[in-house]
């Protein structure tokens, strides 16, 4: 479980879904206080949660009472005041899982919920990683509390040095708030080594490297980061991991306070629907293919209601970027 980060921008990408379970959990069967007795990651601890950290205490990975929002228990991490230990909770058992799903599925989908947390200095990030079984992210987020920057991470070619990689989900990063509670997913496709992120207001993804690749388990994380002195606490709930045919996030892309642009019918044969609501201006759209090159952009000069002719597009999948006052919106789309 030792792996590396840089910095990149790309986003592209897009499946559809048939669901197995592997993996879950909320913690509200489990017991408020540590999580386990074994900081060493041998023995497991509550619900058969393991728990590692080179130089913390069994204290540092508790169940807690939450009071907002629809939680009840969620787990709780502490973090070091240091730059160099890292914090790991994970469950045995998803490669076994994994290697006993039904033919086909091959793309493992995997959601939580975290929580941000208040403005502070701390240089620590946190988040979920997919290791293999060499210990190396396969896949995952990245969530950086001073800046509270959320990125994706995968193992990624770039330009002949393979490494795990930071990927920007908007242009610019996207920055969440502060003391809020999100829910975010990402997935790895083991034919084609596609990782995907979606959550409020992202869905894209890269070709990464872990091509006829098994996953090992799927770690929450707290790491100290480079010239961390601060502790910082992060907390997670709505834990899923999942086999399916083809990609089946079930998280929102967008968030429903905000304007809204629904497209229909889906799957569509000639004739695609776009209805745009709360007053959202959108000026074009443009339709990109899974390997992310564009293959036909319209323009809609700001009306509600426009109908764009995809007849000529090949049968497949396709994501729509639309472009408005308020920023991008992506949707997907399957091509009859």
């Amino acid at each position: 479980m030792k792996k590396t980060l840089l910095l990149v921008t790309f986003i592209s990408g897009c499946f559809f879904a048939n669901a197995q379970s592997l993996q879950s959990e909320n913690f509200n069967a489990l017991t408020i206080g540590n999580v386990g007795t074994d900081i060493t990651g041998v023995t497991a601890g509550q619900g058969g949660w393991l728990t590692y950290t080179a130089v913390g205490a069994n204290s540092n990975f508790q169940i807690v009472n939450e009071v907002s929002g629809p939680y009840v228990k969620v787990l709780q991490i502490t973090g070091p005041a240091n730059a160099t230990d890292t914090r790991y909770v994970w469950k045995d058992g998803l490669n076994t899982a994994w290697a006993a799903r039904t033919s086909g599925n091959n793309i493992l989908d995997i959601e939580y919920d975290f929580f941000t947390g208040p403005a502070t200095t701390s240089k620590s990030s946190t988040g979920m990683r997919l290791f293999n079984a060499a210990g190396q992210t396969m896949a995952g987020f990245q969530f950086i509390h001073e800046t509270k920057i959320l990125t994706g991470l995968a193992r990624y070619n770039n330009n002949g040095t393979i490494n795990t990689y930071s990927f920007n989900l908007v242009t610019g990063g996207l920055v969440l708030t502060a003391n809020t509670w999100y829910r975010i997913g990402f997935s790895f496709n083991k034919t084609t080594g596609q990782v995907i992120w979606k959550g409020t207001g992202f869905y894209g993804g890269v070709i990464g490297t872990e091509i006829g690749v098994d996953p090992l388990e799927a770690d929450f994380i707290l790491v100290g980061g480079t010239n961390n002195t601060v502790v910082t606490v992060v907390k997670f709930d709505g834990y899923t991991a999942t086999a399916t045919a083809v990609e089946a996030l079930g998280v929102p892309e967008v968030s429903l306070a905000s304007p809204t642009v629904t497209v229909y019918p889906n799957p569509v044969k000639h004739i695609l629907n776009l209805s745009v609501s709360n007053n959202l201006d959108v000026s074009k759209v443009d339709i990109m293919d899974i390997n992310g090159r564009l293959v036909k952009t319209v323009a809609l000069n700001n009306i509600s209601n426009k109908q764009i002719d995809v007849s000529e597009l090949n049968a497949g999948m396709y994501l729509l970027n639309i472009y408005s006052n308020e920023g991008k919106i992506t949707k997907k789309i399957i091509k009859e």
